[in-house]
C-alpha cells in the first residue's frame, strides 16, 4: 500500500497524524466499570463496553464479532452476528486463532432487512472489509462502525493445538479454549485453558514460560504476518489495545487504551468519562506508542529487514508502504532469516508431531529451535560442507582439508548476503557435479529408469498412479526401475520389484545440498528419469516441495538422464517462485501435463512446448476376484435385481480443512440428508459409501462410518460401507456402480476408467481439466457451495438422471483418453 494510512482510512477534518499509529482524533486510557465486561475481556473491557453502548443507543442493530463455534470442531471460532449484552460478554476476550469474515459478510448481503452493523476484528480483516465497502454499496450502508484490535501477529491453528497439548487435551477432543484467563498477580500473568468434548475445563497453564517463548520466537506464526505493517488497525474507526505500561500491568484486571478516529465514538467516550459510565481519561499519543513499543519495532523497523532478506532470496513481496533495508548487517539478516526458517519448520514438522503422544508434542518449540540452529550455518561452514560432499562424490576426499582451509580464508571476506546466495547456489553446484558424474560414470544400464513419486506411500490416489506407471514401464520394455523415497520407512512393494535408489530427507538448507549432490550421482547411473507431478507441482500443498521437485529435474537432466515430468496438473494463480522454477528447467526436460486446462495454462506462462496427456492412473488394471471386490459386486447385483440404481459416494476429509469452514457434524448431517433423499426419491437409489483415502483425522473411512450411523435404519438397508481397498480393488469395485459422486479425484478417474458417470465436489481446479477430457459439463460443484441450498442434492439427482447419456459419452471418449495416458510412458530408446 503506497502512501500513508490515508490509503486505508478517510480522516476526520480535525484529525492528527502519527507515523506509527496513523490518523487519530484522541487517545484514551481506562477500563469498563461493568464487572462482567472487564472480567471477561482480555484487558480492560473497553471493546465490549463500546459495542454494548452502540447497541443500547440503537446506533447499530447487530455486532459482527468472533465467538466460539456452536459446533466446536474442526473450527473453534467464527464470526457471528450478536445483538445482546449477554452475547457480547460471551464473545469477549482475545482469540489467537485465524478467522475470516467472508461467511458473515455473505450472510449480511443475503439479508432482506436494512440492519446496521458494527464489526470488530484484526487490522488485516478490517482492511479487507474497508476495501469491500468501497466496491459494494450495500455493504457500505450496512457496516457503520469498525472497531480494530492491535495485532503483532496471528498464529495458525497449530498454536492452539500445541497449547491444548500443554494443557493435556488432545486436539481431537477440544470443544473450545480460553486464551486470556485473568492472572492472580499481574495483567500480563494470564493463562490458557481448554474445554474437552465432555465439557470439562483443563487446568490453566501460564503464558509466561513455554507459550511466551514460542509466541515471541514466532513458532506457529503465519508467513503473511511477517510482511504486515499495520499494528494500529489504521482502517478502523477506533482501535483497542492492552495498556502494557508499568503503572497499568500491576492491576491484574487489565487496562485498555483506545485510539479513536471517528468523531461520534470520540463523543461517546467523552460523555462516558463525564458521566462515570466507564473509568476513562485522555492520554498522549506517545503513551499509546510506548505501550506497544516492542510491536512497533517489529512492524516498522524489523519488517524492513525481513523484506530485505526476502528480496535477497528472490521471493515475492506485496506492495507496501515501507521499503527494504538497503544495507543489511549480517546479524540482522540472520535474525530475519531465522524467523522465516522458524515459520517454515513449524508448518512442515507439526503435522508429524500432532499425532505423537502429548509428552512429545510439548517439546515441539525446542525441536523447531534446534532445527533452526542446525540450519544457521556461517558461510565458511556451508562452503566446507558443500565441498566435502562434492569431493566425496568424486572420490577425491584426500585433499579436502587443503581445499577447506582455502575456502575459509576466501569466504570470510564475503558479505552477509552471500549466505543467502550460497544457499540458492545449491542447484547450480549440484548440476556441475552431475555433469562431472556423467562424464566419469560407467556406461548406464540399458532400459533403466529412475522414478520420483509425488510423495510417500499412504494415498490410494498416489498408489494408483505409481502402480499403473510401474506396470506400464515393464510392459513397454523398461528392465531396471529405481524408486526415490522420502523416508526410510517408505514401502512401495505394491509396485512390484523395484530398487530403492535414493532417500530424500531435505528439511534444512544443508540437507538440500546433501540431497541434490547425492541425487546428481544417482541420476547419472540411469538412462531416464521420470518425475511424477500429480498435483504437487503448483505449490497448493507446499511451495518448498514443488520447487525442490523441479530442482531434481534440472539436476537429473544435467546428469545425462533423459528427464520427463509427467502426469501433473497446475492450479490457477501459480506463484512467481513456482513459475521461476518451471522456467529454469532446460528445454530438454519433457513436460507432460495430464489435462487440457493445465496444458493451456502452463504453455501460456512458459511459452514452450507442454505435451498433453491424461492421468497415468487411467492405465491401472482393476482387480476382479478379491474379497473386497466380490463383496461390492454381489451387493450391487442384488440391489440392481430389485430395480434400484447403485450410486457410489466417496466423501473426503479434504472438505474438513479450516479453509472451507465445514464441521464434521455438518458434513455428516448433509451427506445423511442427501442419501436419505436419494433412497426415498422417485428413482430408488442404493448407496455404496467409499473410503478412498485412509489419511486424515478423521479419515475418509471415519467419515463414511459416521455417515452410516447417522442414517435411519430403513435407509441403511440399502447402503453399503465398502471394505478397505487398495488401488486396483478400488477401480474393480467401480464396475458395480451405475454412477458415483466423489470428493476424491482419483476415485473419479477409477470410475471414468470403468465407463461409470461421475460428478465431483471440487477443492482444486484440477477436476475441471479431468472432465474436459470427456467433454462433461456441469458435473462439478465447488466445496464452498456444495452444502448450500441443496446444491449437492441437485448435482446427484442430475447425475442419476443423465447417467445413460453420460455413460455413452464417456465410452466414446475413453479410448482417446487411454491413448493420451500412454503418452506419459515412452518406450526405452
Amino acid at each position: 500500500m503506497e502512501g500513508a494510512s490515508s490509503q486505508r482510512y478517510t480522516p476526520a477534518p480535525d484529525s492528527k497524524y502519527h507515523p506509527d499509529a496513523g490518523y487519530y482524533l484522541q487517545a484514551y486510557i481506562g477500563y469498563s466499570t461493568a464487572p462482567s465486561q472487564r472480567s471477561a475481556a482480555a484487558s480492560g473491557g473497553m471493546t465490549t463496553w463500546m459495542l454494548d453502548k452502540l447497541l443500547s443507543l440503537h446506533l447499530v442493530d447487530r455486532v459482527l464479532a468472533v465467538r466460539p463455534s456452536d459446533d466446536g470442531r474442526p473450527v473453534l471460532f467464527r464470526y457471528a452476528a450478536l445483538s445482546t449484552s449477554e452475547e457480547l460478554v460471551q464473545a469477549a476476550g482475545s482469540k489467537y486463532y485465524p478467522v475470516h469474515a467472508a461467511d458473515a459478510l455473505r450472510t449480511l448481503l443475503r439479508e432482506k432487512s436494512d440492519h446496521r452493523y458494527a464489526i470488530v476484528g484484526l487490522p488485516c480483516t478490517l482492511h479487507g472489509v474497508r476495501r469491500a465497502t468501497l466496491s459494494n454499496s450495500r455493504l457500505a450502508a450496512s457496516i457503520v462502525f469498525s472497531l480494530g484490535l492491535t495485532c503483532n501477529h496471528c498464529p495458525s491453528t497449530y498454536y492452539t493445538e500445541w497449547l491444548c497439548s500443554l494443557a493435556g487435551v488432545r486436539r481431537t477432543r477440544v470443544r473450545t479454549v480460553a486464551y486470556r484467563l485473568k492472572g492472580r498477580r499481574r495483567a500480563d500473568d494470564f493463562g490458557f485453558a481448554a474445554m474437552d468434548t465432555c465439557g470439562r475445563w483443563s487446568r490453566p497453564i501460564g503464558f509466561q514460560g513455554a507459550p511466551s517463548q514460542a509466541w515471541n520466537q514466532h513458532v506457529f506464526s503465519q508467513t503473511s504476518c511477517s510482511y504486515c505493517d499495520d499494528l494500529f488497525a489504521e482502517s478502523a474507526d477506533a482501535v483497542f489495545m492492552d495498556a502494557w505500561l508499568p503503572e497499568c500491568t500491576a492491576d491484574k484486571m487489565g487496562t485498555s487504551i483506545v485510539l479513536v478516529r471517528h468523531p461520534h465514538l470520540a463523543g461517546l467516550l467523552e460523555e462516558a468519562a463525564r458521566a462515570g459510565d466507564c473509568h476513562i481519561s485522555p492520554c498522549a499519543i506517545e503513551t499509546v506508542v510506548e505501550s506497544q513499543r516492542s510491536q512497533v519495532q517489529r512492524k516498522k523497523t524489523a519488517l524492513r529487514d525481513r523484506m530485505a532478506a526476502r528480496v535477497l532470496q528472490g521471493g515475492w513481496l506485496p506492495t507496501m508502504r515501507l521499503s527494504p533495508t538497503e544495507h543489511l548487517e549480517a546479524e540482522r539478516l540472520r535474525i530475519a532469516l531465522n524467523e522465516q526458517r522458524t515459520i517454515g519448520f513449524s508448518k512442515r514438522l507439526w503435522p508429524v508431531f500432532r499425532s505423537l503422544p502429548l509428552a512429545l508434542q510439548r517439546s515441539f518449540p525446542e525441536i523447531v529451535r534446534s532445527a533452526v540452529a542446525s540450519s544457521e550455518l556461517t558461510l565458511p561452514q556451508l562452503s566446507r560442507r558443500a565441498m566435502v560432499g562434492l569431493l566425496r562424490l568424486l572420490g577425491l576426499l584426500g585433499p579436502a582439508h587443503a581445499v577447506r582451509r582455502c575456502l575459509e580464508r576466501v569466504s570470510s571476506a564475503l558479505s552477509a548476503a552471500s549466505i543467502v546466495a550460497l544457499e540458492r547456489s545449491a542447484v547450480p553446484c549440484a548440476r556441475a557435479v552431475a555433469r562431472l558424474s556423467c562424464v566419469a560414470s560407467r556406461p548406464r544400464p540399458p532400459s533403466s529408469v529412475l522414478v520420483v513419486p509425488p510423495w510417500s506411500p499412504g494415498s490410494v490416489g498416489d498408489e494408483a498412479v505409481m502402480v499403473a506407471l510401474t506396470d506400464q514401464l515393464r510392459r513397454v520394455g523398461w528392465q531396471q526401475i529405481g524408486l526415490v523415497a522420502f523416508s526410510d520407512s517408505d514401502d512401495w512393494r505394491h509396485c512390484g520389484s523395484t530398487d530403492r535408489a535414493f532417500t530424500i530427507s531435505a528439511i534444512r538448507p544443508a540437507e538440500v545440498w546433501r540431497d541434490l549432490l547425492r541425487f546428481a550421482s544417482i541420476a547419472s547411473k540411469y538412462e531416464s528419469l521420470f518425475i511424477v507431478g500429480t498435483d504437487i507441482l503448483d505449490g497448493a500443498y507446499s511451495v518448498w516441495h514443488s520447487v525442490f521437485t523441479l530442482q531434481l529435474a534440472r539436476v537429473g537432466q544435467a546428469a545425462g538422464a533423459h528427464t520427463s515430468v509427467i502426469s501433473f496438473s497446475v492450479n490457477d494463480g501459480l506463484t512467481p517462485r513456482i513459475l521461476e522454477a518451471f522456467r529454469d528447467l532446460p528445454q530438454a526436460v519433457r513436460l507432460v501435463s495430464r489435462d487440457p486446462v493445465s496444458n493451456r495454462r502452463l504453455a501460456a506462462h512458459l511459452h514452450r512446448a507442454v505435451v498433453l496427456s491424461a492421468d497415468v492412473a487411467f492405465l491401472l488394471q482393476p482387480a476382479e476376484a478379491t474379497p473386497s471386490v466380490e463383496t461390492v459386486t454381489q451387493w450391487g447385483r442384488n440391489e440392481k435385481t430389485s430395480g434400484r440404481t447403485v450410486v457410489g459416494l466417496a466423501v473426503s476429509s479434504e472438505w474438513l480443512k479450516p479453509l472451507y469452514g465445514l464441521t464434521t457434524e455438518r458434513v455428516i448431517a448433509e451427506c445423511a440428508r442427501l442419501i436419505s433423499g436419494l433412497t426415498r426419491g422417485p428413482t430408488a437409489v442404493s448407496v455404496a459409501l467409499v473410503a478412498h483415502d485412509p489419511r486424515g483425522d478423521p479419515s475418509d473411512r471415519d467419515l463414511a462410518g459416521m455417515i452410516l450411523e447417522a442414517l435411519p435404519a430403513e435407509v441403511r438397508l440399502h447402503c453399503l460401507n465398502v471394505p478397505p481397498c487398495n488401488a486396483r480393488e478400488m477401480k474393480g469395485i467401480c464396475s458395480a456402480l451405475d454412477a458415483a459422486l466423489s470428493g476424491r479425484m482419483h476415485f473419479a478417474i477409477a470410475c471414468l476408467g470403468q465407463g461409470v458417470p461421475v460428478a465431483c465436489v471440487t477443492y482444486q481446479d484440477k477436476f475441471q481439466g479431468l472432465f474436459e477430457h470427456f467433454g462433461l459439463d456441469g458435473m462439478t460443484v465447488e466445496i464452498r457451495e456444495a452444502f448450500l441450498e441443496d446444491k449437492l442434492t441437485s448435482l446427484a439427482e442430475g447425475l442419476i438422471r443423465r447417467s445413460p447419456d453420460l455413460r455413452r459419452q464417456i465410452a466414446e471418449r475413453l479410448d482417446s483418453v487411454l491413448r493420451l495416458a500412454l503418452v506419459n510412458v515412452p518406450s526405452p530408446s
